[in-house]
């Protein structure tokens, strides 16, 4: 009576412990992010209110707090996120116990009792390797978030420079639209001296190409916006129609001294990744002895005979002895520390190298900004030549076009500058302040 009551008390307690079945349906139809984040969203982050009303120019903070909150591959990294959670904490619990019965009911014989077996055993090898299994765990948990964190990172610095590409492209944009309109307003001049047979067709055909020319080039810019305000819309996880407006964009601004890379989330990702694998070297020596099953039995026989014993199960590391796993976890823990060290010399090279870039692209904007001041000066004295009639229009368009064209090289390089400056606070993992005030 007692053995049963024992069993139902254990089956009662196992089910306690269990959990139940929910339901978690598919989605049913598209769902995008609105311009606004939820507090629930911030993973805990406390951050003062940030308002986004319609209309809005965006700048920066917003841009990036919608894309860490909305951007669709992040959410997606986020879900990763959390079954790799799951997983490296399943590593820290203790191993359950086995409870063991077996019963025997005599067919014949002088014996008439029914005979039985119990046993609750535990891995006691699991017990004694507990603590560097549950240190192994939180080291895989640090990688796991900084993982995210650098994933994030990667995002703003992503929508960062979408943001400054976009209003280069609209800069650029609106040079080759004033630079076709010079050309087209010459061309139907020209049009109107070829009728009065004051112009030779010759010159009015290469004009009118010029003006075609600069039409598609004005139209191809236009539609370059149009691809850069969708990268950036989709980064945001916002509906495809959305029309951003982005508030002026302060210039990059960079440390002056290289900041220490070992404290980049990637690279501190890692040394939690080796450090994990340390202690997975560790615990597969202890898995030497991988089996040590300590155990209480209480067996009944036949006769009404009963005894109450213990007993354990101990393999000779002989043969095996976990040599294989050994080996495997020395090679992981070379292969961490070998990447770890390849990532961090790379990327001081690449942090050598994007200085250089953005110190050659500063010199070649500042010859660019010279070139410009001098073609600058020649245009305004053939304004007042043009409005003296001592300079025909078509110089002075040509002298127009060519300051617009010297303009776009001067916003290309200086574009260049800008996403190799950003390029380089992403290597650096260098994240700005919020530039709202009340994100200070």
């Amino acid at each position: 009576m007692r053995l049963g009551a024992g069993l139902i008390v254990a089956t009662l307690l196992a089910l306690s412990a269990c959990q139940t079945y929910q339901r978690a349906p598919l989605a049913t139809r598209a769902v995008y992010a609105r311009l606004q984040v939820q507090a629930s969203s911030l993973a805990g982050q406390k951050l003062p209110p940030h308002p986004i009303r319609a209309g809005q120019a965006l700048d920066l903070s917003t841009l990036e707090l919608l894309a860490v909150c909305n951007n669709p591959q992040l959410r997606q990294e986020a879900a990763a996120h959390d079954l790799a959670m799951a997983q490296s904490i399943a590593a820290g619990y203790l191993p359950d116990p086995v409870y063991g019965y077996n019963h025997d009911h005599p067919q014949s014989g002088p014996d008439s009792l029914n005979a039985h077996v119990q046993s609750l055993d535990i891995d006691l090898a699991s017990l004694l390797g507990h603590g560097l299994a549950r240190r192994a765990s939180a080291a895989q948990q640090r990688q796991v978030d900084l993982a995210l964190l650098w994933q994030e990172w990667q995002l703003i610095a992503q929508v960062r420079q979408l943001a400054y590409a976009l209003r280069q492209d609209e800069r650029i944009a609106a040079l080759q639209e004033q630079r076709y309109h010079l050309l087209a307003v010459l061309a139907a001049q020209e049009q109107e001296a070829l009728q009065r047979q004051l112009l030779a067709r010759t010159r009015w055909q290469q004009d009118a190409a010029a003006a075609t020319v600069a039409e598609q080039d004005w139209l191809t810019a236009r539609q370059q916006v149009r691809r850069d305000q969708q990268e950036l819309v989709a980064d945001l996880g916002l509906p495809a129609a959305t029309v951003l407006t982005l508030a002026p964009l302060a210039s990059p601004t960079l440390p002056t001294t290289t900041p220490d890379l070992r404290r980049r989330p990637d690279l501190l990702a890692l040394h939690a990744a080796w450090e994990s694998e340390d202690l997975g070297y560790r615990q597969a020596l202890l898995r030497q002895f991988p089996v040590l099953d300590v155990g209480i039995d209480q067996t009944t026989d036949n006769t009404g005979t009963s005894s109450l014993g213990f007993g354990f199960r101990l393999p000779l590391p002989v043969f095996n002895g976990n040599r294989p796993a050994i080996s495997i976890a020395q090679a992981s823990r070379r292969q961490i520390a070998a990447l770890y060290q390849e990532r961090l010399t790379q990327g001081y090279v690449q942090v050598e190298n994007l200085r250089q870039r953005i110190a050659s692209a500063q010199v070649q904007e500042n010859l660019a900004q010279t070139h410009l001041q001098q073609l600058d000066a020649g245009l305004h004295q053939g304004q007042d030549l043009l409005a003296e009639h001592r300079l025909a229009l078509a110089t002075y368009t040509g002298m127009a076009v060519q300051v617009t064209e010297q303009r776009i090289d001067r916003e290309q390089r200086r574009y260049w500058r800008e996403q190799q400056e950003l390029s380089l606070m992403s290597l650096l993992g260098v994240v700005p302040n919020w530039e709202h005030p009340e994100h200070d």
